[in-house]
């Protein structure tokens, strides 16, 4: 079961937070017998987000009962870089939450302890890839973004350029691409360098406009 585990995937580095030290070893015993890491452990809330933002942590197994005063600790997690899979832990079995209330909290799942190694091992590798996931859509989130300011920037370039020369858009726009070609530099390069010359036109007309009102 163990070895066939270990195909399944990489070992994960994994935080545990949990005030009970003896749960603590129990869970540290089950996930090293699958080969994963526990890299730290931490007795608070606060704690367990600073050793897995140190440890850059796959995984964060917290217990609910850390999350008492600290409500943004799993916002927090999910804010660090990579994003760590989290999962949380009760020893309360009659504890549960509807899906809505797990998509609240952040977390991947919620598990009562003790809790059968097979079952921990697995949830934590699904937390793990979920978070991958999360990861990969907020990288492509920011280079949307990028990517549409960057337009935006070269749309305000060809705007300063057709107002200079009276060229039409599509002529102002190959004129960009030459120019980057030209200078073996890319049309974004080429429009930061007209917006820049823009700026310093424009100061240095506020500062004539200014001069000439000091006359008077």
């Amino acid at each position: 079961m163990i070895a066939a585990a270990h195909m399944q995937g990489f070992a994960l580095r994994i935080v545990l937070g949990d005030g009970d030290e003896r749960s603590r070893e129990r869970l540290a015993d089950q996930l090293t017998a699958y080969g994963h890491a526990v890299v730290a452990a931490a007795d608070t809330a606060a704690e367990a987000v600073a050793q897995t933002r140190e440890q850059c942590a796959d995984v964060v197994l917290l217990d609910l009962r850390l999350l008492d005063g600290a409500a943004g600790t799993v916002a927090q997690l999910a804010r660090l870089n990579p994003v760590p899979g989290v999962v949380l832990l009760t020893a309360d079995a009659n504890v549960s939450l509807t899906p809505a209330e797990l998509a609240r909290t952040g977390a991947a799942a919620v598990l009562a302890t003790p809790v059968r190694s097979a079952v921990l091992e697995s949830t934590a590798r699904m937390a793990a890839a979920q978070a991958r996931v999360l990861e990969a859509l907020r990288r492509d989130a920011s280079a949307a973004r990028q990517q549409v300011e960057e337009r935006k920037l070269v749309d305000r370039a060809k705007g300063i350029l057709m107002r200079r020369t009276g060229l039409a858009y599509p002529d102002a726009e190959q004129l960009l691409e030459r120019a980057g070609e030209a200078d073996a530099a890319t049309m974004l390069s080429v429009a930061r360098s007209v917006l820049s010359s823009e700026l310093r036109a424009s100061g240095r007309g506020q500062r004539a406009r200014d001069g000439r009102r000091g006359l008077h």
